[in-house]
């Protein structure tokens, strides 16, 4: 018995070639545009950071039975979110890891805290009052504190919306529960 050795040179096929050239292009149509663009990532990290920020001054009013402020200042720049104990707003606490000022600058700027987030819009509301500072009573329930220092329960949900790229986020904070929860327009 005789064996011919049918070695057939192996190559790819042209349609395999244009198979695979099709899909890498559309892998990388996908990809790449997500690489250069994490405005995504960049808004959901700085949302958790100011709902953690809320929900520390909460924390801070019930355990030391005396209200804590958060205040955006929006309309600055940079824009800057602090905590106080004093309804004067005149200085933040001491931040207890950064053993600094207690505050936070945005607008986008990447040598700011929070890079490429600014503050859209603050709307707190105690009935025909508004303000920039959410206060916490003894108890943990949400107050406006006005531009005269008077804290004054919420008539209505408390909402912080927070902007990266086209990509926009309101963190909301429910009146009486102080519920804090977060939603996309």
């Amino acid at each position: 018995m005789t064996h011919r050795n049918q070695h057939r040179p192996t190559a790819f096929t042209l349609a395999e070639i244009l198979t695979v050239v099709v899909i890498i292009g559309i892998a990388s149509a996908i990809v790449i545009p997500q690489i250069s663009n994490r405005n995504d990532l960049r808004l959901a990290s700085a949302t958790r950071v100011v709902m953690a920020d809320l929900m520390y001054a909460q924390n801070l009013s019930i355990a030391r039975q005396t209200p804590y402020f958060v205040y955006f200042a929006a309309s600055s720049t940079p824009q800057i979110l602090g905590i106080y104990d004093d309804p004067s707003l005149a200085d933040p606490i001491v931040h207890p890891v950064q053993k600094s000022p207690y505050s936070r600058t945005f607008n986008g700027d990447k040598d700011l805290d929070i890079p490429g987030v600014s503050i859209n819009s603050v709307t707190i509301k105690a009935g025909s009052k508004t303000g920039n500072a959410l206060g916490f009573s003894s108890l943990g329930e949400p107050l406006l504190l006005d531009s005269t220092g008077t804290t004054t329960a919420l008539s209505e949900a408390a909402k912080v919306t927070l902007i990266s790229g086209t990509l926009k986020q309101t963190i909301v904070v429910q009146p009486l529960t102080a519920e804090i929860s977060i939603t996309t327009p």
